[in-house]
C-alpha cells in the first residue's frame, strides 16, 4: 500500500510538472503576441495562462493535504509577505516609469530617480532570493518563477542602460515589462494562497 500511495505521488508531482511547463508555454505565447500586436490572441493565451495556473495552485493546495496546520500557516505567512514585496515593487516601478515619463533629462530630479531604479533592483534581488527559495520547494512553479524573473532582470537592466543614456522612452518600455512580470508573479501566488486558505476552512 505505502508503493502504491508513493506511485500515486510522483504520478501526481509528474502531472504539476508538465501543467507547470504547460502554464509557461502560455505565458510565452502571450508575451510573443503581445509584441506582434495581436490583442485578441495574446488575450486567449493570458486566459488560458490564467486558467492553467488556477488548476496548478489547485493542485498544488491538495498535494499539502498532509501539511500540519502550524506548518501551513507559516507557509502562507511567507506567501503573503512575498505577495507584498511584489506588489509594492510593482507600484515602485509603476510610479517610476510615469515620473520619467514627465521629467526632463538634464535635470537633478532625473539623476534622483534613476537612483530610485537601482535602487528598486536592489531590493528586487531580495524577493528574487526568496522566490527561487519558494520554487524549490514547491517545483510544480520552478519553471514559471525562473522564466519571471529572468524576464524582469533583463528589462530592469535594459532599462537602466536606457536611462543612463537619457533615451527615456526605450527605457519605459522596458519598465512597463518588468513591472508585467511582477504582477504575473503576484497573481501566481494569490492563486495558490486562495486555494491554501480555501483548504485550511475546510
Amino acid at each position: 500500500d505505502k508503493l502504491d500511495e508513493e506511485l500515486g505521488d510522483k504520478a501526481n508531482m509528474e502531472d504539476l510538472k508538465k501543467e507547470g511547463e504547460e502554464t509557461s508555454d502560455e505565458m510565452e505565447k502571450a508575451s510573443e503576441q503581445l509584441e506582434k500586436s495581436k490583442e485578441s490572441k495574446a488575450s486567449d493565451s493570458q486566459k488560458a495562462a490564467a486558467e492553467k495556473m488556477k488548476s496548478m495552485a489547485s493542485k498544488m493546495a491538495a498535494m499539502n493535504m498532509k501539511m500540519q496546520s502550524k506548518s501551513m500557516e507559516e507557509d502562507m505567512a511567507s506567501l503573503r509577505q512575498l505577495l507584498e514585496n511584489l506588489i509594492k515593487l510593482s507600484f515602485e516601478e509603476e510610479r517610476l516609469l510615469d515620473e520619467f515619463k514627465i521629467t526632463s533629462a538634464n535635470t537633478p530630479k532625473y539623476v534622483k530617480l534613476t537612483q530610485d531604479q537601482n535602487k528598486l533592483i536592489d531590493n528586487s534581488k531580495l524577493v528574487e532570493d526568496s522566490l527561487f527559495a519558494l520554487a524549490k520547494r514547491v517545483f510544480q512553479i520552478e519553471k514559471f518563477v525562473t522564466e519571471k524573473i529572468f524576464d524582469i532582470n533583463r528589462n530592469l537592466k535594459e532599462a537602466v542602460d536606457y536611462l543612463e543614456d537619457r533615451q527615456v522612452q526605450k527605457a519605459v518600455v522596458n519598465q512597463q515589462y518588468a513591472m508585467t512580470g511582477y504582477n504575473d508573479l503576484a497573481l501566481m501566488l494569490s492563486e495558490v494562497l486562495q486555494q491554501m486558505q480555501a483548504q485550511m476552512a475546510q
